[in-house]
């Protein structure tokens, strides 16, 4: 008798892994494919057979919106045993009874706070009215720099870069700062003068949308005691999904606020996130925050659009690329420690190393990348070694390409990796790859890769898809080499004609590295929010 695997998540490889797993193999059925048979038809198609076992393959256990769907999906085929498994392989019996005791008392449960929580985040943003005239700010002593990101410890990647580098500016400028934040950052203690956790309460951790909610009235009154302690002179606050706290506290304080835009979290969630429920509560609170703010700082001129839409004045917006610390990455640094790397890597004394740094979003093109690979001819694929360094969703389908094609000896994935390892783990490559992908819905390309600047201060050449901002940063053939994005085969000849130029590579090297540190530093960066807060731009 063979088993059935229901696969309710995205990720494929993981269902794949779990079917390998269960003796004799197993019948797996996709959520789509139920779907597109109607109900009667797809509960036809569950009880037709029997079978010894049958799983449902779920993202997370109790956190999604249909979650009494998900358990009822595991209850209907005609099976001896039934379960649910999440994607790190935890399994939960299902059973008629846990339904009834367990299950949908939860989700009863969760409907019952749900409800308060969204009426509680109605009446608060009711008071956060449309800002009065922008208020100056002169020589700022002291800022509340306010994280609401909820998740893990943050530890690498290009928000923490971000933020790392933000404070770094504004102490550089004489501006202390207290860090607000849910968890911890790796390396904050030494760019910040006090870091200030406010973790977020567990007993709302029951959907996807409710902490993004609910953290509002954790963080609110802890924000406001602490940062009126600290007599700040502004609140600068990183945009967030359904965080209206930051708004409320410089309101309470009468303080200016400053947001920091990196993108339309709300059209995130419709288009890349798990968030599907509320929107249209997270949509009104993106709207009355940013139309509250003194000042927004959007990374690049795309977002501008969404301000505007949202109801934000242009004379508030200042579009303020992202930076880095050029000093941090310099090459030279690790100029002793750049053979050894390679060698650890597989490459050569006559070799040549690739990198991309990446949390493989559906945006970063990390599967482009992968395509271009195999199109690497003879004999210079055999001396040609591919780094990739982050981890994410789509990182097991790059594999999988690599793995399809053959040529998965000729990459090394690192996974994660400390902040403070990326500068000399860039230093040691020949090239750095960003192979950014447009918008699935045709929208425009509004993201500022951190990584960008990180690659141009490694004095590295760098070949990227003409896309968005990174197309007005790069100039192709001067300071970096520019391919149509999306182009498997454009960036396969890119890397094919960098490779055959030692001498182009450090031309567009040598450019990228003035240019970050001329234009592209965190200092200038911050300093052009002092300067419209101060009102002489």
């Amino acid at each position: 008798m063979s088993d059935l695997v229901i696969d309710l998540t995205s990720d494929p490889q993981a269902v794949e892994r779990l079917a390998e797993k269960l003796p004799g193999g197993a019948e797996v059925v996709r959520l789509e494919e139920l779907r597109g048979r109607g109900p009667w038809a797809a509960l036809r198609r569950l009880r037709r057979t029997p079978y010894g076992r049958s799983v449902v393959v779920v993202n997370a256990f109790r956190t999604p919106s249909r979650w009494i769907s998900m358990v009822l999906l595991a209850l209907l085929p005609r099976s001896r045993r039934r379960s649910l498994v999440d994607r790190d392989g935890l399994e939960q019996a299902a059973s008629w009874r846990q339904l009834l005791t367990a299950e949908l008392p939860f989700v009863l449960n969760r409907a019952r706070i749900t409800r308060r929580v969204c009426r509680v985040a109605r009446e608060r943003i009711r008071r956060i009215g449309g800002v009065a005239p922008a208020r100056p700010v002169l020589k700022p002593q002291r800022l509340g720099f306010i994280r609401p990101d909820l998740g893990p410890p943050l530890t690498a990647g290009g928000s923490l870069s971000h933020i790392l580098g933000v404070i770094s500016g504004f102490d550089r400028l004489g501006c202390a700062t207290v860090l607000l934040s849910p968890t911890p950052l790796r390396g904050i203690d030494s760019v910040a003068a006090e870091s200030v956790l406010i973790p977020d309460d567990e007993t709302y951790r029951l959907s996807v949308e409710l902490p993004h909610l609910a953290y509002n009235e954790t963080f609110l009154p802890l924000a406001v005691e602490r940062l009126r302690a600290l007599d700040v002179d502004f609140v600068y606050q990183r945009h967030a999904l359904g965080f209206y706290a930051g708004a409320r506290a410089a309101q309470t304080l009468d303080r200016p606020l400053v947001i920091e835009y990196n993108g339309p979290e709300v059209w995130i969630a419709r288009n890349w996130g798990a968030a599907r429920r509320h929107l249209d509560l997270f949509e009104e609170i993106e709207k009355r925050v940013l139309k509250a703010a003194d000042l927004v700082v959007a990374v690049s001129e795309p977002l501008r659009g969404h301000l505007l839409q949202a109801g934000v004045s242009a004379e508030r917006i200042l579009i303020n690329p992202n930076g880095v610390d050029a000093e941090r990455f310099d090459p030279e640094r690790f100029r002793s420690r750049r053979g050894v790397i390679r060698r650890r890597f597989g490459v050569e004394s006559a070799g040549l190393l690739v990198g991309f740094v990446g949390t493989f979003g559906p945006w970063h093109g990390a599967e482009v990348l992968a395509e271009a690979i195999p199109r690497v001819p003879a004999p210079l694929s055999e001396r040609m070694r591919f780094l990739f360094i982050g981890d994410g969703a789509r990182r097991e389908r790059c594999e999988a390409i690599l793995k399809k094609a053959g040529v998965d000896s000729r990459a090394t994935f690192a996974g994660l990796v400390p902040q403070e390892e990326t500068p000399e783990l860039l230093a040691a490559c020949d090239l750095c790859v960003s192979p950014h992908v447009p918008n699935d819905d045709g929208s425009p390309f509004f993201g500022s890769p951190t990584k960008l600047f990180e690659y141009l201060a490694s004095g590295r050449a760098v070949i990227a898809s003409d896309l968005g901002q990174i197309g007005e940063v790069l100039e192709h053939d001067r300071n970096a080499w520019l391919v149509p994005p999306g182009d498997p085969g454009a960036l396969a000849d890119a890397l094919v004609r960098l490779a055959d130029e030692p001498a182009l590579r450090r031309r567009l090297g040598d450019a990228g590295r003035d240019d970050a540190c001329r234009r592209f530093s965190w200092t200038a960066h911050v300093e052009r929010i002092l300067e419209r807060l101060a009102g002489s731009a």
